[in-house]
Parts: structure tokens; sequence; C-alpha cells
């Protein structure tokens, strides 16, 4: 219980980062953020940019 309560904070504190970034550098690829995280860049903007329209709703 505790650790997926960790996890979905992780999540959203990630994806409210990884906006902001997209958002001030516009260079900022997918690619990138798959790698800081270890993921592909499809799975990157997958997980990410669906947190992100999820908030935005």
């Amino acid at each position: 219980m505790l650790a997926a309560r960790l996890a979905e904070a992780f999540d959203a504190l990630a994806a409210e980062a990884i906006a902001d970034a997209r958002s001030q550098d516009r260079n900022l690829s997918w690619a990138t953020i798959g790698d800081a995280f270890g993921i592909r860049a499809q799975s990157a903007h997958q997980r990410f940019a669906r947190a992100r329209s999820k908030r935005d709703t």
C-alpha cells in the first residue's frame, strides 16, 4: 500500500517536472527524457504525456 502511494507520488512529481522542463526548453526530446528514466522515448511519452493530460482535465 505504501509502495503504491509512493509510486503514484513519484509519477505525479516526475510528470510535473517534465512538463515544466518541456515548456521551458523546446529542445527537450522524449528520447532525452526516456534516457534519464532508463526507458525508450515512446515509453516516456506514453507515461508522462498521459499523466500531464490527466492533470489538465
